[in-house]
């Protein structure tokens, strides 16, 4: 199997079980979290860039 879908599966199975155990509010603070990192990220490289 290669790595890729290796850790795909990793990721379904460890999202599951997170949303299984810690409900849906921890999951959308987690989300919301991502999400910004990810934003600053994208906006730090343009701010950057120039």
């Amino acid at each position: 199997m290669a790595p890729m879908a290796r850790c795909n599966v990793a990721d379904a199975w460890v999202g599951a079980h997170l949303a299984i155990n810690r409900g849906s509010a921890f999951l959308r603070v987690f989300f919301l979290y991502v999400i910004s990192a990810l934003m600053c990220r994208f906006g730090w490289d343009i701010y950057t860039s120039r």
